[in-house]
């Protein structure tokens, strides 16, 4: 502990993303979580030694893995404590699985989201080794951890970026659901691990999403894998291609399963679902539905939106077409 202590005095990172200010609607990378978002800033402070008591305080693997986030997708680069921490603590899976869970997000920092084709092969090397890096990590954290589902669910975006065979992502997936069947986060990774784009189809794709969702619990978020398909599909063939009758039906049935049966319900993981189904409404056109999911996430923007460059500039377009103020009082600026 005296390295970690050590290392704590070092110099403070910087957030990638500054804590958002109070505005009628907002970027959040944290989903409304002012705890996590306090740890963003106790983390660029240099409050590294409370955080890893804050992470093995967590009740359970869900909320652990929510506040993992803050490091995880907080910061830009490497931040010096987090490569240091297994080496500090050889035996904590929680330092094993925060550092390859950054690394994972490290690698497609240094990727970005453009096409393969796109892309400099300086930077799809830095992608491969940091993947690498992720990769063992993610095993170690796995070892010391066999009943942690999420090194598991991590090691999902390291096959897929690795370029491993589509059954091979498959038996890392039946790791995580050995472990916990309706993973907060696993079945929406997988989603994207069998897509087209990443060497799968469209066919297997919307077969895992459909397969999942009707057997997953009635509340579950779990159901966000039918608009997670619709928009990968709208990805690769156009957004006009989910908009048709047949495909807004489909993610209104399984947001009824879902997002529908938690109104009001604060929880990020849900907040997160949320977010994707109100994007994916928008591609498709439901714009009645479109407008119920902004009243019910305003005042923050969060999820895939933030992928976006400028994910207001985005929301306000959402706004106007579902019939709402774009503007309705200064707004946060992308």
């Amino acid at each position: 502990m005296g390295f970690l202590k050590r290392l704590a005095g070092n110099k403070a990172q910087v957030p990638a993303t500054p804590s958002p200010s109070p505005a009628p609607y907002h970027r959040d990378l944290f989903a409304g979580d002012d705890v996590a978002r306090s740890w963003l800033d106790r983390l660029a402070a240099g409050k590294w030694l409370e955080y890893v008591d804050f992470l093995a305080a967590q009740p359970d693997y869900r909320s652990r893995d929510w506040y993992l986030r803050v490091a995880v997708r907080g910061f830009k680069g490497r931040p010096k404590w987090i490569e240091a921490w297994p080496t500090a603590q050889p035996t904590s899976a929680h330092a094993f699985l925060l550092r390859g869970a950054q690394a994972v997000n490290w690698a497609w920092e240094t990727r970005g989201g453009a096409r393969a084709a796109d892309t400099p092969r300086e930077a799809f090397d830095a992608f491969h080794e940091r993947l690498e890096l992720a990769r063992r990590d993610l095993l170690r954290a796995a070892e010391l951890a066999p009943e942690d589902p999420s090194p598991w669910a991590e090691l999902l975006p390291v096959a897929m970026g690795l370029g491993t065979s589509i059954p091979e992502r498959h038996h890392v997936y039946a790791r995580v659901r050995e472990r916990e069947p309706w993973h907060w986060t696993a079945p929406s990774m997988m989603v994207k691990a069998v897509a087209q784009k990443w060497g799968g189809s469209h066919d297997e794709m919307f077969t895992f999403a459909r397969n999942i969702s009707e057997h997953a619990p009635e509340g579950s978020t779990v159901h966000e894998v039918i608009a997670d398909a619709y928009y990968e599909f709208a990805l690769d063939e156009k957004a006009a291609s989910i908009q048709t009758d047949e495909a807004r039906t489909e993610i209104a049935a399984a947001a009824a399963r879902s997002i529908d049966l938690r109104l009001g319900d604060r929880d990020p993981y849900v907040l997160l679902a949320r977010s994707q189904f109100a994007l994916t409404y928008w591609l498709a056109r439901d714009l009645d539905r479109l407008r119920a999911e902004i009243v019910e996430l305003e005042p923050i923007v969060t999820g895939p939106w933030l992928n976006f460059e400028s994910p207001i500039g985005y929301w306000k377009g959402a706004r106007e077409d579902a019939g709402l103020d774009p503007e309705p009082a200064n707004p946060t600026a992308s």
